[in-house]
């Protein structure tokens, strides 16, 4: 059930992200740098909760969170593909948490994840609708991290 909820508020991030996007419209257009190194930072947040657990060496997993936002800075993707490919790693990101919190439950790395994954959508939600994307091609963008998570409810 936890996950399941937990799965519903990260899926639910990237929809937050189009409403403050809607609110301050006159925004976007200034913001856009912000919003991609912001979502850049979240994801090597990401990268460093699972690696600082992983491996309990603070200084690989932040050097490795490094990277990861280095690459993510000089890859030239596709928006639409970037989005699809983060989500679905989001998911498996969110159920190694998720198995992680079964085993040591006392461990603040699940609720961190939840957190990091939920704060990923503002930016990438806001950048998406400043692209004109549909609410509806938002939603289909990040349902395979829906998808996977609930598959991964039904075998964890």
């Amino acid at each position: 059930m936890i996950l399941l909820i937990s799965s519903l508020i990260c899926y639910l991030g990237i929809f937050c992200g189009v409403a403050v996007g809607k609110i301050a419209e006159e925004e976007l257009k200034d913001g856009k740098r912000y919003f991609v190194w912001i979502e850049d930072i979240i994801l090597g947040g990401i990268v460093f909760f699972i690696l600082a657990f992983v491996s309990r060496n603070i200084l690989i997993s932040i050097v490795t969170g490094v990277i990861g936002i280095v690459i993510l800075r000089m890859a030239k993707i596709n928006l639409i593909t970037k989005t699809v490919v983060v989500y679905i790693s989001l998911a498996g990101v969110h159920l190694f948490g998720y198995s992680t919190f079964l085993k040591h439950p006392d461990l603040f790395t699940y609720p961190a994840l939840v957190t990091l994954i939920f704060l990923y959508g503002f930016p990438a939600g806001s950048i998406l609708l400043q692209k004109k994307i549909s609410l509806v091609k938002i939603g289909l963008y990040a349902f395979p991290y829906l998808v996977i998570s609930i598959i991964g409810l039904m075998i964890i």
